[in-house]
């Protein structure tokens, strides 16, 4: 018997604690020394395994020496075009020669202009198209605002006999020859160019003229000009008429 439990048994003996007090007592006192002895069990009887030696990792094979690159033959050269000055004006007079050869009698000045912007085979297409004695200013203003001489012919079958200066602006504000030809279709039929570029500036939907026209509203070109100002719809002049506001002009 431990001098743990001599104690206890002393304490019931006494008086100190009771019988069931120092039962506890003597059961939580054999519960350590088990515990203990577990543990001095485990300690005294494991052992690590020895761990297998890792086999060593064979050498990495040397690389192969790699063979030299052939060497990249230079490329042929390029032929010399005229460089300089002088190049220049030998690509000039080329230019001016076939000009010459083609009808047109340019100064050196007005085949400068025109020389990165007109080609030959354009100016004569305008010629063709009944465009004559133009200078070298319009006709390098009419190539760079894409100006073609199909849209000239078509425009004259329409009745528009159009200048430069209206050609341009026509073709700067999209002004298309279904566009002129739909106007017409509509009964807009004696527009001139600065009424159709209005047109085109202010962005006219001629699909809403003939929804006007069915609402009752018969407008001309200067009043659609207008009404695409002010966001005026059908829809909305239907809507002031549904208040019994009638009879109402564009102005």
């Amino acid at each position: 018997m431990s001098e743990e439990q001599m104690q206890i048994l002393q304490m019931v003996a006494n008086g100190k604690i009771t019988a069931a007090e120092a039962n506890q007592l003597l059961q939580a006192i054999a519960r350590a020394d088990a515990k203990a002895e577990a543990q001095e069990s485990f300690e005294g009887d494991f052992e690590w395994p020895e761990m297998p030696e890792m086999p060593k990792i064979p050498p990495f094979p040397a690389m192969p020496n790699l063979p030299n690159l052939p060497k990249m033959p230079f490329p042929p050269p390029s032929p010399r075009r005229g460089t300089g000055r002088s190049g220049r004006e030998n690509r000039l007079k080329s230019y001016g020669n076939a000009m010459k050869a083609a009808g047109f009698d340019f100064s050196d000045r007005e085949l400068r202009s025109m020389q990165h912007h007109v080609t030959v085979e354009f100016a004569q297409a305008l010629r063709d198209a009944g465009v004559t004695d133009l200078n070298g200013r319009e006709l390098t203003e009419m190539a760079i605002h894409g100006v073609r001489p199909r849209f000239i012919r078509e425009a004259r079958e329409l009745g528009l006999d159009l200048n430069v200066r209206e050609l341009v602006e026509m073709h700067i504000h999209g002004i298309s020859i279904r566009f002129i030809r739909k106007a017409k279709e509509l009964g807009l039929d004696n527009l001139n160019a600065r009424e159709l570029v209005e047109m085109g500036i202010h962005n006219v939907d001629l699909n809403l003229m003939s929804t006007f026209k069915a609402i009752g509203m018969h407008v001309n070109a200067r009043e659609m000009v207008d009404l695409s100002i002010h966001s005026v719809t059908p829809s909305l002049v239907q809507a002031i008429n549904g208040l019994g506001l009638t009879n109402l002009t564009v102005r």
